[in-house]
């Protein structure tokens, strides 16, 4: 861990109060899954997960064990060091660097970079001293000054390069860049001057806050995607930009699609429309009728999910005002179509008359998604085989289901792990045949890492 995330005021507090919960929580939000933090403080991940839902640590073993697992000096969690403690880490005899409260100057920082460089070159390897001599303490990038629109169109820049990344390769790969950026631009915020590069930084902002939300929710941090989303929704708001606004509570809802809670869901999805009203945008009208229809379908609601796609399709083709608005795109044509599928895809296994329809629409939104949105394109292909596979065109469903598998390595989303499951069990109901029992083994030699 880095020393630098001990010292971080919200982090300091946490660690002084010993609100563990907190401190694994801020954990989570820099990136560090619920397994690490268990791996590192010889816990039980159903500890951690205690822990994170409110329960107190008070036993003294156990802090230790978290402050020493951690990394985390003592003293932040009010625990001292006896002479004779076992559990205190050994003295650092060679090179020493800086001790408690001593400041270390240029030279001495030469000296000791230049003792370990000496040894390192003779071969000497890495041991508990030196890897204390090279804890340099690190400090925030410097933020200008003066923030204007230079600063705004290079943090507006990054957020796009950032949320292409995110479509092309999934949120394992920018996550942490995500977060640091978020972080950067809130104190970007702070020295703004002007309120239109406030304004703009506050959009930006949200964008980030949504990317760090929705990268949360891809590799399966719900709890800190809400919290994320909701804060990409107060950003929205301060902004005055109600389509992000309809942006942020669409990805909440959609959050609690992925958990199986289409009725917690659609309340998000219904509360848009006020944002989207205001906005008078087309295209965030479209964006919740689409998913306010998945939320049906997966409820075994039909004619209440096939209203709501045909009020999605004439929003999104009715006379749209989104063409001039600067930020990301709320939905394209692939998107709707892909919205479209998966309704349809859901409400086939109740009534196959809806299944030609599934399988035209998501054909064509993967037919749109080849070049620059590899995870849609592989949960698009994902779902079109399983429901190849569950008609019994058994053939063609493997077919699909083979170049899913052959896209799965260039991804690296844990949603899209956990999707391919659903298409191994649909393959190994075809027991009869020879293809489909080898792509179920392929699936799972894809899974076996992740395990």
């Amino acid at each position: 861990m880095d020393p630098v995330l001990w010292r971080a005021p919200e982090m300091r507090a946490a660690l002084a109060r010993r609100d563990i919960a907190r401190v694994y929580q801020l954990l989570q939000r820099r990136g560090v899954t619920q397994r690490n933090i268990a791996l590192l403080t010889q816990q039980s991940p159903s500890e951690v997960s205690e822990i994170l839902a409110g329960r107190q640590v008070t036993s003294y073993d156990v802090l230790i064990r978290i402050a020493d697992g951690l990394g985390v000096p003592r003293g932040y969690l009010g625990l001292a060091y006896a002479e004779d403690d076992d559990l205190a880490p050994p003295r650092v005899t060679s090179p020493p660097g800086p001790g408690a409260g001593e400041v270390e100057d240029d030279d001495m920082q030469r000296r000791r970079f230049f003792s370990l460089a000496l040894g390192f070159a003779a071969g000497v390897g890495i041991d508990a001293s030196t890897g204390t001599a090279l804890a340099t303490p690190t400090s925030e990038t410097p933020v200008p000054n003066r923030v204007g629109r230079a600063e705004l169109e290079q943090l507006r820049s990054t957020a796009r390069m950032l949320a292409a990344l995110d479509k092309q390769y999934g949120a394992r790969t920018i996550r942490d860049a995500v977060l640091a950026a978020m972080h950067y631009a809130e104190r970007l915020l702070e020295a703004a001057r002007g309120e239109e590069v406030e304004r703009g930084l506050l959009a930006v902002l949200t964008d980030l806050r949504n990317l760090a939300g929705w990268t949360s929710h891809d590799l399966g941090l719900n709890r800190e995607a809400h919290g994320l989303l909701t804060e990409a929704l107060a950003s929205a708001r301060a902004a005055g930009d109600p389509v992000r606004a309809v942006s942020a509570l669409n990805h909440i809802g959609c959050v609690h699609l992925g958990e199986a809670a289409p009725n917690e869901a659609l309340k998000y999805f219904q509360l848009g429309h006020l944002p989207a009203s205001e906005s008078r945008s087309g295209r965030a009208s479209a964006l919740l009728w689409g998913h306010q229809a998945k939320a049906y379908a997966d409820m075994a609601m039909p004619r209440a999910a096939v209203d709501a796609l045909a009020r999605a399709e004439a929003a999104f083709h009715g006379r749209d005002r989104d063409s001039d608005r600067p930020g990301p795109p709320l939905l394209d044509a692939s998107g709707l179509d892909n919205l479209a599928g998966r309704v349809y895809a859901m409400l086939a296994l109740h009534d196959r008359r809806y299944a030609t329809h599934a399988v035209e629409r998501l054909m064509r939104s993967a037919s749109q998604d080849q070049q620059t949105r590899t995870r849609r394109r592989v949960l698009t292909l994902n779902r079109l085989a399983i429901t190849h596979l569950r008609l019994g065109d058994t053939g063609y469903g493997v077919r699909v289901g083979n170049e899913v598998a052959d896209l799965v390595p260039d991804v690296r989303s844990e949603r899209v792990t956990r999707k391919i499951g659903a298409l191994r069990t649909e393959a190994l109901r075809h027991h009869k045949s020879r293809d489909a029992m080898e792509l179920a083994q392929r699936i799972s030699d894809l899974l076996e890492p992740a395990a």
